[in-house]
């Protein structure tokens, strides 16, 4: 461990008031993402696209 991670984890924990360290936002390959994928014949740009969106249509800012 760098001691420029410790450093971090102390600027964080005296930030916030907690030594927990904030959880990470995981990307998960969900059943929609499969089929949007599928259906753009495995055109990643094209699939994104389209996701993108949907997220507009349902108001979310931002695909998580």
């Amino acid at each position: 461990m760098s001691v420029r991670t410790v450093w971090r984890w102390l600027a964080a924990a005296e930030r916030t008031g907690s030594p927990v360290l904030p959880g990470r936002a995981r990307f998960e390959v969900t059943d929609e993402i499969v089929d949007v994928l599928a259906d753009c014949g495995g055109n990643v740009k094209r699939a994104h696209e389209e996701l993108a969106g949907r997220c507009r249509e349902r108001g979310v800012d931002r695909l998580v």
